[in-house]
């Protein structure tokens, strides 16, 4: 069975706009000039914004996503929750300030310029991390919340990776089985893999959703002449390929999203959990003072799901730290 038409067109779409907004941020990094620092101080906001937007699109696509692929491949949609797509938009996958990823860009052109590159030389050596960063970035939003709305359906099983062949043998690899919405997604650089949910791996494989690697060996773009010669003779192809090298998963915790700007921070503080500043404060001897950050450590979905000990402890959590609410 091919795949759904819902899951072509995600894929489709999370291509484009991963695209467009590469090619905006490496307009923006054109205009880089040789005082590093300085020149990030204009236009580090406004890339970290123009990130931070596509996130939302990719997070909302994702949303609208899971309950036309559920129809298309006659699968249950649970209305009992729905994913709220602002919280992707608030850090990077990896837990960490958006605003410090992107700067990382910088940080590898002056490392470049102080290995001895030139000035033109370190600018691209850090272009090039952040157009690598900037796709991932907004991928892993759409990836995360299609993964929210896999964990909350209580009548989808899992996952099964979904490929646009000609793929990495990595992915390829990986797209051999279904997996738990618990078992973390992984990708790697320009990874453009997406998920399609299933009822069981059973269910998955008799649709044809399993992706054979093994048969498929002209669709993988990368083996080596070794690697193809000892899986034709018969090799495991999981064990000739690393699938794991140089993938990773999303961040387990991250502070972001704890202020009062944010989702999960607006809930804390009305909540009355949150931190106030010095111990003056702490003793309310300020009066009228206005707490502003939650004091609580935010978990991403991937920690979730690494560290809740059943499925209706993810679903709590989820709606705790404001990745779902409840649907009216």
């Amino acid at each position: 069975m091919p795949a759904p038409s819902a899951t072509i067109d995600q894929y489709q779409e999370q291509q484009v706009r991963a695209a467009v907004t590469e090619l905006e941020v490496s307009k923006l990094w054109s205009g880089m000039g040789e005082n590093f620092e300085a020149s990030w101080r204009v236009i580090g906001d406004q890339i970290a914004n123009l990130v931070r937007f596509s996130q939302l699109e990719a997070a909302k696509s994702a949303r609208d996503y899971l309950p036309a692929v559920l129809e298309q491949t006659d699968q249950r949609l649970d209305e009992r929750w729905a994913v709220v797509p602002e919280t992707l938009a608030e850090t990077a996958s990896d837990g960490r300030p958006l605003e410090s990823l992107m700067y990382q860009s910088v940080v590898k052109a002056g490392m470049a310029y102080n290995a001895g590159a030139s000035a033109v030389e370190a600018l691209r050596t850090g272009g090039e991390f952040l157009r690598l960063t900037t796709v991932a970035q907004v991928q892993d939003a759409g990836r995360v919340a299609t993964g929210i709305g896999v964990a909350t359906n209580r009548f989808v099983h899992g996952y099964v990776r979904f490929l646009n062949p000609p793929s990495c043998r990595r992915c390829a690899v990986l797209a051999g089985r279904e997996y738990r919405y618990s078992t973390g997604f992984l990708r790697h650089p320009r990874c453009d893999c997406i998920m399609v949910p299933v009822k069981n791996a059973a269910w998955a494989e008799a649709e044809g959703f399993i992706w054979d690697a093994t048969a498929n060996l002209d669709l993988i773009k990368d083996l080596t002449e070794a690697e193809r010669t000892a899986i034709e003779a018969g090799a495991d192809i999981s064990q000739v390929i690393n699938a794991t090298r140089n993938m990773s998963v999303a961040g387990l915790t991250t502070r972001e999203g704890i202020t009062a700007r944010g989702v999960f921070g607006r809930q804390q503080i009305a909540a009355g959990s949150a931190i106030t500043r010095g111990a003056v404060r702490r003793q309310g001897a300020v009066k009228a003072f206005r707490q502003t950050s939650t004091a609580r450590l935010r978990l991403t979905p991937e920690g979730i799901y690494q560290l809740a000990s059943s499925d209706a402890e993810v679903v709590a959590l989820l709606e705790q730290y404001g990745y779902i609410t409840r649907r009216r």
